[in-house]
């Protein structure tokens, strides 16, 4: 196998293991990438589960591989804007539909996930949408909302975009009680 060039993927830790991927299969799904860790064979800024979440995918490209590692709403959010930071929307749609899958079956959105999806520069991702559409419609039942620490100590108080999205996302889910988070996100 001369000639193959294989670069390190390694989530950020000490104790991180390190992947081994050949550099045209990872070009194959993110150039950027690719170019990133054959310059730079460091540390990548993401999670062991969200790191093992996009090799997985990376493997077998499918929703089942992505289901099959599971992760929390946490961990779905990092791989999400680590597809966002490396132009992987193939990548994305996988893990949108994993979370989407996640949030309709617990009806409950982590304020871990909300930050996560405010920790990326841009503004309206679909990331952004899904998280404050399900949290609009969890807020509806008493059952569900967020106590009031939340939006004070979670390090959401600092992000306005988050607040003007959820007041938004509840004002749309007043008016039309049969939302559901997908109309959300396939509206814009």
């Amino acid at each position: 196998m001369s000639g193959v060039k294989l670069l390190q993927i390694q989530a950020y830790g000490c104790d991180a293991q390190v992947y081994y991927v050949q550099k045209t299969f990872l070009a194959s799904v993110s150039p950027k990438l690719a170019e990133h860790c054959h310059q730079q064979p460091t540390n990548l800024d993401i999670s062991k589960v969200a790191l093992h979440i996009f090799l997985t995918w990376l493997i077998t490209r499918d929703n089942d591989g992505i289901k099959e590692v599971g992760g929390s709403q946490m961990a779905l959010a990092q791989a999400w804007n680590f597809g966002a930071q490396y132009d992987m929307p193939d990548f994305q749609d996988a893990v949108m539909r994993q979370l989407v899958c996640c949030l309709s079956a617990v009806d409950y959105v982590s304020p871990d996930a909300a930050r996560e999806a405010y920790a990326t520069i841009a503004c309206g991702t679909r990331l952004q949408r899904a998280l404050i559409a399900q949290l609009a419609i969890d807020m509806r039942r008493s059952d569900h909302a967020w106590p009031r620490n939340y939006f004070t100590d979670h390090c959401l108080q600092g992000v306005p975009e988050f607040l003007l999205d959820l007041t938004e996302a509840m004002r749309e889910a007043d008016s039309q009680s049969h939302l559901k988070v997908n109309d959300f996100l396939y509206k814009h």
